[in-house]
C-alpha cells in the first residue's frame, strides 16, 4: 500500500499541468479524498450493524463527510461562493438529528472509543491534518527559508510537501477506521459465537 502511495506521488510530481502537480486534479488530492470517503463508509457500515454504538458511528461518519466536503471546496466554489458550507451545515444540521435520535449510544462509546487504540490513530491524523500541515505550509515560513528565491515554480517544493504530509494524516487516520472496524468486528463475532453456543 505504501508503495503504492509513493508511486502516484512520484506521477504528481512528473506531471506538466499545474493542476495535477500536487494540485486539486492530482493523484495525491484524490487519495486523501479516497480515504476520508472510505472512512466515511466505516463509520457507516457500523452505524447499520451495531446498536450499541449507532449514535457515535453516526457522529464520526457525518465528521468524515464534513472533512470531505472540504477537500471539494475548488469544486463547489464553481457552483456558488460558498456552497460548500452550505452543504457542511447540512451535513452537520443531519448528523446532529439522527445522534439525537440515538443519543442513547453516543457518549458512551465515544469514552469507550477515546481508551481504544483507534482513537490514537485517528487523533494522530487530525493532528497531522488540521494543525501541523497547515503550519507547515505557510507562505511566511517557506518565504523566510527559501527568500527571494520562492518564486511559482518553486511553489511545487512547497505543494509537495504540504500535501504529502497532510496524505499521511489521513492514511493514518484511515487505518484508525479499519482498527475501529476490526475492533467492533471481533465483537459481533464474539456475540455471534455467544448466541450459536446457546442451547
Amino acid at each position: 500500500m505504501l508503495a503504492g502511495i509513493w508511486y502516484l506521488m512520484l506521477l504528481d510530481s512528473l506531471s506538466d499541468r499545474s493542476d495535477e502537480k500536487f494540485g486539486e486534479k492530482s493523484y495525491t488530492e484524490y487519495l486523501q479524498q479516497t480515504f476520508l470517503f472510505l472512512s466515511s463508509i466505516i463509520f457507516l457500515v457500523v452505524a447499520q450493524h451495531d446498536r450499541k454504538v449507532r449514535g457515535f458511528a453516526i457522529a464520526a461518519c457525518g465528521f468524515c463527510l464534513m472533512l470531505l466536503v472540504r477537500e471539494f471546496n475548488n469544486f463547489f466554489h464553481t457552483i456558488f461562493i460558498g456552497a460548500w458550507q452550505v452543504l457542511v451545515a447540512l451535513i452537520a444540521g443531519a448528523t446532529a438529528y439522527f445522534v439525537y435520535q440515538n443519543n442513547e449510544t453516543f457518549l458512551k462509546p465515544a469514552r469507550k472509543f477515546l481508551r481504544t487504540p483507534a482513537f490514537g490513530f485517528v487523533l494522530s491524523g487530525m493532528l497531522i491534518v488540521m494543525i501541523f500541515s497547515r503550519l507547515y505550509g505557510l507562505h511566511y515560513l517557506w518565504y523566510n527559508l527559501m527568500g527571494e528565491t520562492f518564486t511559482d515554480s518553486h511553489r511545487w517544493v512547497k505543494n509537495a510537501s504540504e500535501e504529502g504530509i497532510e496524505l499521511l494524516g489521513y492514511t493514518i487516520f484511515f487505518f484508525g477506521t479499519v482498527e475501529y472496524l476490526v475492533q467492533r468486528n471481533k465483537k459481533w463475532l464474539t456475540l455471534s459465537a455467544e448466541k450459536i453456543s446457546q442451547p
